[in-house]
């Protein structure tokens, strides 16, 4: 059954192809052709199609026409009176203009004020650099007395100077030491860690190692929490002898391109690093 149906489908097609192709219009089977004539045939009223001139249209004659008499009236006019038409050499009377139409007036802005001009004395304040004080201590009375002499001879004369400080101070202390090989020990410790250390200004209190010096206790306690959460478990914060007088070394008016040297020189000295003054 399906031979045959496959069969039928076949046959059904050749014989499309063939009925499309024109094969049997010599028998009277085709499709409609659609080329010419037949196409011209199906027209509907071609007599009735015009073609259009896309050119673009003449102006009127008449608008020339209107524009030439005009233009010819004065001097036809002037002719017929013997009076010469108007040129730049023969003025004319005119009539009188009519005053322009008021425009509403334009506000200009108002100019700004002038900067104030700066003074010989404040243009040569602000083309210096800026001075910054800068001090180190705190120092015991034979100590400063050691460092003068070298001071003198590596800084300016009147640059420096040393300030006597009674106040109490507070610092953050480990020891004191039963030996010098306990106190090695710590600073090897303190210098793997990168923590900085110098000797106390106390002599009561050394042997020892001094981890911070300050001026109230509250600071000295806040470096001292820092330095436990780096691993520092002996430091306590102890008061420096508020009877004791010490002496700081202050250098109160030092440029930036001084400083670098300043500041080499007090460290070789003291040992102690240049701060900025509090």
């Amino acid at each position: 059954m399906l031979r045959i149906v496959v069969l039928v489908l076949v046959l059904a097609n050749a014989a499309y192809l063939v009925w499309v192709q024109g094969l049997l219009a010599p028998y009277g089977f085709a499709p409609a052709s659609q080329a010419e004539p037949e196409r011209l045939g199906q027209q509907i009223r071609p007599e009735t199609i015009k073609l259009l001139d896309t050119k673009p249209a003449q102006p009127p004659a008449s608008a020339a026409s209107n524009v030439a008499p005009n233009a010819s009236a004065p001097a036809a006019s002037a002719a017929t009176s013997g009076q010469l038409p108007a040129t730049a050499e023969t003025p004319t009377a005119s009539a009188p203009a009519a005053p322009p139409a008021s425009a509403p007036p334009v506000k200009t802005p108002a100019p700004l004020p002038a900067a104030p001009a700066m003074t010989p004395v404040a243009a040569l304040q602000a083309a210096e650099p800026a001075l910054q004080c800068l001090q180190a201590g705190p120092f015991t009375e034979g100590q400063a007395t050691a460092m003068r002499a070298r001071l003198q001879a590596g800084l300016p004369a009147g640059s420096w100077s040393f300030a006597s400080n009674k106040s109490a101070r507070w610092i953050v202390y480990m020891g004191k030491y039963v030996s010098k090989e306990a106190m090695n020990k710590k600073r090897a410790m303190l210098e793997q860690a990168g923590v900085s250390f110098e000797a106390p200004a106390s002599a009561q209190l050394n042997p020892g190692l001094s981890l911070g010096s300050f001026k109230t206790k509250a600071q000295a306690e806040a470096a001292l929490e820092t330095l436990t959460e780096h691993g520092i478990r002996s430091a306590k914060v102890l008061p420096e002898h508020p009877e004791t007088p010490t002496q700081w070394l202050r250098l109160p008016a030092f440029t930036p391109a001084a400083q670098p040297k300043a500041k080499t020189l007090v460290l070789q000295v003291s040992g102690k690093p240049l701060q900025a003054c509090s």
